[in-house]
């Protein structure tokens, strides 16, 4: 900054005067908006990334979201939350997303070691077609996780609450290979699994061999059937009529046919429940989008989300290396930039 001109204005020049006064005012101009600047850029700038990220710049003023209050008021139920989230999707709603960065402590450590975490029943599964190489946890807790975050997934009604409440762990192993996983902060769902990069020999077989088995024999339905209930699309103790009713399949069949056939009252409810399973089963939504992926669509209500399974060979070199594998909830998990 340049000194004030003050001694310098000598009195009764006043024409002297008057031009000396304008550069003193458009000294005091630039200073002022300098200052302006330091203070307004930083939100100008978060401005405008929200309005490319987002489409609505007000919702910065809601980046500090106090978790711990929303989390007595999350949705208790998977099912309605993702049927919530589904017909947002739907109805062509925007969600947002927040995020804070987590210090791993013996919190994250108990989570992990656990039958919610790394030994659930779904990853036990991954382990078991050899997939997945356990060497990214074998090598000690402290050394393996490399991030821990809480994301937050909410739309423009975020007075009703929020849609997800998510903890992302990454875990790296000696050899480079990483492990990312999604899952709900409040229940330990997992949204979202993806592994990448290993240089580790995999396993004995091919890694087609999961695809395969999902495709042939009746296995695809019953995967479907698995992701469904697992993602509470479906309950373990639906009847058949109601699993219909959810995928909007009628449940009524020709009895008047059925009556002449002869058969009796029990052969009559077998003949018509496997009428039922065959509709269901014709119906169930499952369609490989590459070889590599396969996607299974999840009835709530009226509308569908996308459970992806996708096992990606990489290069073989000397031998078969561990694959890159993606498996959860399309439209949650490519809300996290680690995953997209």
């Amino acid at each position: 900054m340049k000194k004030t001109r003050k001694g310098r204005i000598k009195q009764g020049k006043k024409s002297a005067g008057r031009q000396a006064v304008f550069p003193y005012m458009a000294e005091l101009l630039v200073i002022a908006l300098v200052v302006a600047a330091a203070f307004f850029s930083p939100k100008i700038i978060f401005r405008v990334q929200d309005r490319l990220l987002w489409g609505d710049p007000t919702l910065g003023q809601r980046e500090n979201i106090n978790v711990d209050s929303l989390s007595t008021t999350y949705e208790v139920s998977l099912g309605k939350r993702m049927q919530k989230y589904a017909e947002g999707l739907a109805g062509h709603q925007k969600f947002y997303l927040t995020s804070q960065e987590l210090e791993a402590d013996d919190t994250l450590e108990k989570f992990l070691y656990s039958e919610k975490g790394l030994y659930s029943d779904i990853i036990l599964f991954l382990v078991n077609y050899e997939l997945i190489p356990t060497e990214v946890w074998d090598i000690g807790y402290s050394y393996s996780v490399t991030q821990w975050k809480q994301y937050v997934i909410y739309n423009d009604n975020y007075e009703e609450g929020v849609n997800f409440i998510l903890w992302y762990i990454e875990m790296q192993d000696t050899d480079g290979g990483i492990l990312r996983m999604l899952v709900d902060a409040e229940d330990s769902t997992l949204y979202g699994l993806k592994t990448e990069g290993s240089s580790l020999p995999g396993g004995r077989f091919g890694y087609d061999i999961l695809p395969e088995i999902i495709r042939y024999d009746g296995n695809a339905f019953e995967t479907w059937s698995s992701l469904a209930v697992y993602y509470g699309a479906l309950d373990e103790t639906d009847s058949a009529i109601t699993v219909a009713e959810k995928m909007g399949i009628s449940a009524e069949t020709d009895n008047e046919v059925h009556d002449k056939s002869g058969l009796t009252t029990e052969e009559l409810q077998a003949l018509q429940a496997e009428e039922l399973r065959r509709k269901i089963e014709n119906s169930f939504g499952c369609q490989l989008e590459t070889g590599e992926r396969i996607c299974f669509n999840l009835p709530y209500g009226e509308d569908y989300l996308d459970a992806i399974v996708e096992i990606k060979d990489q290069e073989m070199e000397r031998y078969l290396l561990y694959p890159d594998l993606t498996v959860g909830i399309r439209q949650i998990y490519q809300m996290i930039p680690e995953f997209a």
